[in-house]
């Protein structure tokens, strides 16, 4: 692969392929998804993106009037997650976006900083629950700890801490504790946003991980304030139909565990008998325009190949690239970035398509 054999000084000219590759992460189709996780897996294997001379070169790079508008890595990782062909490649890929400093803009783009942190949260807490009292679990928490850290979200930090050092009893006394905080800290302002998120999950994402998502569930529903939810609303969505669907499963009992607790808040907001996917992408209006279900559509395709396009207009050929040994200039302060460290974010625009 023509990444993998290139210096990583010299790969820093060829952003128009770093690019184009993140513009498969839209398409509706797993194999072109994955095929782009493992592109952008080749790039973080050559390249450190927590450097700032790395990630802010990439960022004044983004091609102008990119449609649809650029909301990050992480949000565009997170489709990945709904399905067994490509979880396990992009749950690899996701642990190295989130553990990149907090003023790197390639990780997430929202009007609140924080925001990318509930985000890391909710994808990576099933495969960490998966991996309790294991090496790679253990890593991942305490690296997660420190980035929490220099945010200033210390309860996170000193509950993966813990985790770390196994203080929990079991990993789901560890997951209705994090979903507790979770709802304690993020909502009611990102309640929907975390509930969807997690709903989508479970419907259509991997069936090891999804006694670890109501675990999750089970914690943030207790702590909701429901006086003041916006799932106590009679119009609201019957997000948890999908959390009554895993009756028939293994699952059943932590399901119950989840359903008792809205059915004795709000008996109102739930619909038993509605059992038809359940749509993130119609919940999450207000942040994320990538479909996070996968369609046979064309617009799919016609993003790629828009993508591999732009990319055989404007890439030099490698053949006539010479080395010519001088270090990369530093690049120019990149467009999203007031002074070439802090981001100035701007609310994305919305599509419901």
């Amino acid at each position: 692969m023509i990444i993998e054999a290139t210096p990583a000084e010299e790969l820093l000219k060829y952003h128009q392929i770093f690019w184009a590759i993140t513009s498969v992460l839209y398409a509706d189709y797993q194999q072109e998804f994955l095929f782009a996780v493992k592109v952008l897996e080749a790039f973080f294997a050559k390249m450190d993106f927590s450097d700032p001379r790395i990630y802010q070169h990439f960022v004044a790079n983004m091609p102008a009037n990119r449609e649809p508008a650029f909301t990050g890595l992480q949000p565009l990782l997170l489709k990945g997650l709904t399905s067994d062909f490509t979880a396990a490649e992009t749950i690899q890929l996701l642990k190295q976006v989130a553990l990149l400093p907090p003023e790197n803009a390639l990780v997430e783009v929202h009007p609140d900083p924080q925001h990318r942190y509930l985000t890391s949260l909710l994808g990576l807490a099933p495969w960490l629950m998966a991996n309790y009292e294991k090496e790679a679990g253990t890593k991942l928490a305490l690296d997660l700890a420190q980035i929490l850290q220099k945010v200033q979200l210390q309860k996170f930090t000193d509950l993966l801490c813990n985790f770390a050092k196994s203080v929990f009893k079991t990993e789901k006394e560890f997951g209705k504790k994090l979903g507790s905080m979770i709802a304690k800290k993020f909502f009611p302002a990102e309640e929907m946003y975390a509930f969807s998120l997690l709903a989508e999950f479970l419907d259509i994402g991997p069936n090891v991980y999804k006694r670890y998502i109501l675990d999750l569930m089970a914690g943030m529903t207790k702590a909701v304030k429901w006086k003041k939810s916006v799932l106590a609303k009679e119009d609201s969505p019957a997000l948890f139909a999908v959390v009554g669907k895993q009756y028939g499963t293994e699952r059943w009992r932590k399901a119950l565990e989840v359903m008792d607790v809205v059915l004795n808040r709000n008996p109102t907001t739930v619909d038993i008998g509605r059992s038809e996917h359940v749509n993130v992408v119609e919940r999450i209006g207000d942040f994320e325009r990538a479909s996070r279900t996968w369609q046979s559509l064309d617009k799919g395709k016609a993003l790629v190949s828009n993508s591999l396009y732009q990319v055989v207009q404007n890439l030099p050929s490698l053949l006539a690239q010479q080395a010519t040994g001088k270090p990369l200039p530093k690049p120019p302060t990149p467009r999203g970035f007031d002074d070439g460290r802090q981001p100035s974010f701007r609310k994305p625009s919305v599509s419901m398509d």
